[in-house]
């Protein structure tokens, strides 16, 4: 959108402006929130200019005023106006305000109407009958009276000159809008990089789990006595599933899967030495070796002369 005003869209704004700004304050009753409506409509079109200019833009402005001022004429309570045709025109609804000055201020038919307001040709000539019979009842009326009536009754609205400000404001509303947008990005931008940091940090975005503690029947200590000794009660024969089981630090599964050493491979093999171990029944009596002899019992060696004991 470029910064300064579009020279047609100027020159539409300046030939609707002040007939517009009337209209919406029949139907609103209010001068400054007239003005609001007829800036915010002018605004919008800005924005949308490019799109719509090729079509006309009348269609657009029409349908966004009369229906954001029959909204505020809702919100307002209009005070009465006396009228030189007779009765009153504070005593209409808003939504009979807008028929009536849709059809007779801006000229346009009841299906036209329909369209602007949103509503259906049926419900637009059922209030169209019902605003006329206000106006004047039990007289008739006829379009030059309600079209003269509106002229007079708006005829004190200032001329206002909403094309420069229209547009400038449009050009702010989208620069505020990128830069929110751009935020919103560089917002998402940075969530990621710091989700993917915690990842290679952390290897998870889940923290870890925390160990609860569990009673397990395996866990139960040894009985005591008074004095804190612990002590085991053997079972009876046969008795012997119905001992306690006691944790003793153990795995369930032992891993025995180890590589086995040859004696022969050892740097330094053990020693292996043998003896002989003594008949039963007698302590001290050695059998004899092969090949030898076994001596009486009580027999004593006698001693060779010159030999040491």
């Amino acid at each position: 959108m470029q910064r300064d005003a579009d020279d047609e869209y100027v020159r539409y704004v300046r030939a609707r402006q002040h007939r517009l700004l009337r209209a919406a304050w029949l139907v609103c009753d209010d001068t400054r929130v007239a003005e609001d409506l007829v800036l915010a409509t002018f605004t919008r079109l800005a924005l949308r200019w490019e799109k719509v200019r090729a079509d006309g833009p009348e269609a657009f402005v029409r349908r966004i005023l009369y229906r954001d001022a029959l909204s505020a004429g809702r919100a307002t309570r209009r005070e009465s106006v006396s009228l030189d045709v007779g009765g009153s025109f504070g005593a209409l609804t808003a939504t009979q305000r807008a028929v009536l000055v849709v059809q007779f201020f801006e000229d346009r038919s009841a299906q036209e109407t329909a369209e602007v307001l949103g509503s259906s040709a049926g419900s637009v000539a059922s209030q169209t009958r019902t605003a006329l019979a206000t106006l004047r009842p039990g007289a008739a009326i006829t379009e030059g009276d309600v079209v003269s009536l509106l002229e007079r009754a708006s005829r004190h609205v200032p001329e206002l000159d909403f094309a420069e400000e229209a547009w400038s404001a449009a050009v702010a509303g989208q620069r505020r809008r990128r830069r929110v947008w751009r935020g919103s990005l560089a917002a998402l931008a940075a969530a990621a990089g710091l989700a993917v940091v915690a990842v290679l940090v952390g290897g998870s975005t889940q923290p870890r789990p925390v160990p609860e503690p569990t009673t397990s029947p395996t866990s139960a200590g040894l009985p005591r006595l008074a004095d804190g000794t612990a002590y085991a009660q053997l079972p009876l024969e046969g008795a012997e599933t119905q001992l306690r089981h006691f944790d003793a630090g153990i795995p369930s599964v032992l891993d025995v899967q180890t590589a086995a050493t040859e004696l022969s491979a050892l740097k330094n093999p053990p020693v292996v030495g043998g003896g002989r171990l003594p008949r039963a029944g007698r302590c001290g009596d050695v059998p004899p070796g092969p090949g030898e002899r076994r001596r009486p019992a009580g027999r004593r060696e006698r001693a060779h002369p010159g030999a040491h004991l």
